[in-house]
């Protein structure tokens, strides 16, 4: 909406054409892509069970909206910070303590995961892949979804390995 105007129209398939159709709109949220240039992101929960979540970033370039960028992840969210962003996705992985009576199956959705977090830089109108890392840490995946865009101020020494 610009005015109170509708000014575009997307549909989550323009998003996510592989998803469920049981789409549910968690968030969005404008930022700062670049100095003096703004964008909005959406999450919407997908997947047939809502545990995938579908992420794009929207931005208003020579008259038009475009989406820059726009990815599914299972049970995630988005940190963005200045020129760049980190995307924080679940990882699939098989239940390896032999006592348990899962072993071997693939986890539940809902129990805690790691998660692979990849870093995204803004350079020339694009995000670009800068590099990922797999979190130590399991984590719950509705601490973790349950805020799904999240606008960090802090500095990019206060984002560092320690913190991850």
């Amino acid at each position: 909406m610009v005015g109170g105007r509708i000014a575009k129209l997307f549909d989550v398939g323009d998003f996510d054409p592989h998803s469920g159709g049981f789409e549910r709109y968690l968030s969005s949220c404008e930022f700062d892509l670049a100095p003096n240039e703004r964008a909005l992101a959406v999450a919407v929960s997908s997947g047939f069970d809502g545990a995938a979540t579908v992420f794009a970033v929207i931005e208003w370039h020579l008259g038009q909206y475009r989406v820059v960028f726009n990815r599914m992840v299972g049970q995630g969210r988005i940190e963005f910070g200045t020129l760049k962003l980190e995307l924080w996705g679940r990882i699939w992985e098989k239940v390896k303590d032999p006592k348990s009576e899962y072993y071997g199956m693939y986890e539940c959705v809902w129990r805690p995961h790691r998660y692979r977090v990849t870093e995204y830089l803004w350079r020339n109108g694009k995000y670009i892949k800068a590099g990922s890392y797999r979190t130590r840490k399991a984590y719950d995946p509705s601490d973790i979804s349950q805020t799904s865009l999240l606008v960090n101020a802090r500095s990019d020494k206060e984002n560092g390995v320690a913190n991850r």
